[in-house]
């Protein structure tokens, strides 16, 4: 699934593995605004964006695309990855695989590497129940 900066879309009760590429793909375009993406809200997600290895994405779960590090974040509670529940209250919270190295890696959440090879570390992903990153 590919979604475009600047997309007003909400997603709930899907599933997105299996792909040759990432789960959920958030691509930058002539919009600077990823506040009307939807992936999990105070009305959770319930999304299963990462599988175990015969059922992973090729790529992250989530992945960010280059956003330049702006200060952006994204909107991703209450989802599942790779077996682990962002969906129900836990402490200490659950911890996700995730890097901000590139998205090529079976990651459960990635952001891909800004310009001049420098991690995106204003880009972030609000998973609630889970670590987020």
């Amino acid at each position: 699934m590919n979604l475009l900066a600047g997309s007003n879309v909400r997603v709930r009760n899907s599933v997105s593995t299996q792909n040759a590429a990432s789960g959920v793909l958030i691509s930058p375009s002539g919009f600077s605004t990823i506040a009307t993406i939807d992936l999990g809200t105070d009305a959770l997600g319930r999304n299963i964006l990462q599988a175990a290895s015969g059922n992973a994405n090729k790529s992250a779960g989530i992945c960010m695309g280059n956003f330049a590090n702006f200060n952006l974040t994204l909107l991703a509670k209450g989802n599942y990855f790779n077996g682990k529940d962002c969906v129900v209250v836990s402490a200490p919270k659950t911890a996700v695989n995730s890097t901000r190295t590139g998205c090529a890696s079976a990651v459960d959440v990635a952001a891909e590497l800004g310009f001049g090879n420098t991690p995106q570390t204003n880009v972030k992903v609000v998973l609630d129940n889970c670590v987020s990153f």
